[in-house]
């Protein structure tokens, strides 16, 4: 009975890994080096989802939607300007 549970337990934990990205894939998505992503996970601009043992950083895909179409949506140079010092 706790091996059925526990098989349960990992198919649900690999069904919602599939909507998450990894740190390369974020940084391929953004063209922006991976150091960068992971230090916008620490500034909190990107919301980053631990898993596993080793804590490995997941993003869901509609979190880099919306800082995609933010920096869209704030394409005045005054504006894009802070957001990049932010950033940086």
């Amino acid at each position: 009975m706790f091996k059925v549970q526990q098989t349960t337990l990992q198919r649900d934990y690999f069904n919602t890994t599939k909507t998450l990205l990894r740190v390369q894939e974020v940084s391929q998505l953004l063209h922006v080096h991976e150091n960068t992503v992971r230090r916008w996970s620490n500034q909190g601009i990107l919301k980053a989802y631990r898993l596993g043992p080793r804590r490995d950083r997941r993003y869901k895909q509609d979190d880099i939607a919306a800082l995609l179409t933010i920096e869209n949506r704030d394409s005045s140079k005054h504006k894009l300007g802070q957001f990049n010092m932010r950033l940086s």
